[in-house]
């Protein structure tokens, strides 16, 4: 697990992301000019929000099917807040702060110098 300082901070966009289960199937949208390797999708519940291609494998240009549990909840940051990267995909971090709260942070709002931690 790597534990970084926030040196940007970041408000959470969506305040009801969306969220699928592996095998769920997804209508695909489209692809995020900002963040390359995103894809707006709409769930089974028809909630909408982005989500990152890795986890989706296409079946054609509108639909795709999950390949793992995911959900779009961001995290809302301060500047100094510790943070523990969980996972990194498509310069976004999964994240865990000091409250365990979880959820998703731009990797820029992050210190780029990071320290390993036994997992």
């Amino acid at each position: 697990m790597t534990t970084v300082k926030v040196i940007e901070s970041y408000d959470a966009c969506y305040p009801d992301p969306v969220t699928f289960n592996k095998g769920d199937e997804l209508e695909l949208g489209k692809l995020d000019d900002e963040y390359p390797g995103w894809i707006w999708v709409t769930s089974p519940s028809k909630k909408e929000g982005w989500a990152p291609l890795p986890l989706i494998r296409r079946l054609n240009q509108k639909l795709g099917t999950a390949i793992e549990d995911y959900t779009a909840r961001e995290l809302s940051v301060l500047v100094g807040d510790e943070l523990k990267i969980l996972r990194e995909l498509n310069a976004w971090a999964w994240v865990k702060n000091s409250k365990k709260e979880l959820g998703w942070v731009p990797v820029s709002k992050l210190e780029q110098s990071t320290t390993q931690e036994p997992v």
